[in-house]
């Protein structure tokens, strides 16, 4: 038995699209034909998850949250979550330096977002699901000891590796900062990563890391590349992502049935 586990957007999702394809899903079928797990690793939480599912067709196991809340295929669930305090934080941080940026938590099952005048505001094709339903933090107050699952920040492209720098020596020991798309950056703790949930996968079905495929096509994959032998990038990622993995392919499906044809 072997594992391969999937990035969800721009990867078993085409940049754009939330639905996986035939073509990826006949793959995955066969894939789990042979006796073999398919996964999902993801930035998106528990709210995803359902879709994702009936997408493909099966209770998938998924590795939520960058490693912050896993939902496995028998339905047990674990959470690592942060204090709405740092969001507070990172608001206020981003407000200061006159960053082109929101910054969006999900606390207690409400999305709230730092505001409604920075990008992607005026940029309606980047609007996430996330912020449409959120309420504003000048429309709310923030417990900052609530737990939270779920901390993004949606930035200008030109300012995301400079904000990351910055945030990454002023949060440094605290939080984990990687970026999950061109204009995205996500906060978890330090001890949640898609290389540390893939591991706990992989030991509670029992399955070795030598026999553990991973792909992806973002920094926060990265991670997942480094702790397996076997890891695929998507074409379209950006090329210091590219040369982190072994091989570089075009789809899920493709990578499956190289896969399948080694045996």
């Amino acid at each position: 038995m072997k594992l391969f586990v999937s990035d969800l957007d721009g990867t078993l999702y085409p940049p754009n699209v939330t639905d996986s394809g035939a073509e990826n899903r006949a793959a995955i079928q066969r894939w789990r034909a042979a006796g073999n797990v398919f996964a999902v690793a993801t930035a998106r939480i528990h709210q995803a998850y359902p879709k994702v599912s009936a997408d493909l067709g099966f209770a998938v196991d998924y590795l939520g949250g960058n490693g912050a809340e896993l939902i496995f295929s028998d339905g047990t669930r674990m959470t690592r979550t942060l204090k709405a305090a740092v969001f507070l934080d990172v608001a206020g941080w981003l407000a200061r330096h006159h960053v082109d940026a929101t910054v969006k938590m999900n606390c207690q099952g409400q999305w709230i977002s730092s505001d409604c005048r920075h990008y992607p505001y005026g940029h309606p094709h980047r609007l996430r699901r996330s912020l449409l339903d959120s309420v504003t933090l000048a429309e709310t107050t923030v417990d900052p000891d609530a737990e939270i699952l779920n901390l993004g920040i949606i930035i200008r492209p030109d300012q995301r590796d400079g904000v990351k720098r910055a945030l990454r020596e002023k949060l440094a020991g605290t939080v984990e900062i990687v970026s999950s798309d061109f204009d995205n950056l996500d906060l978890v703790r330090p001890d949640c990563s898609k290389a540390a949930a893939l591991g706990i996968l992989a030991e509670r079905i029992g399955v070795p890391l030598r026999e553990v495929i991973v792909i992806g096509d973002s920094e926060n994959d990265v991670g997942m590349f480094d702790v397996v032998d076997t890891s695929y990038c998507m074409t379209q990622a950006e090329p210091e992502v590219r040369q982190k993995a072994r091989w570089v392919v075009t789809s899920v499906a493709e990578a499956l049935t190289r896969e399948s044809g080694r045996g």
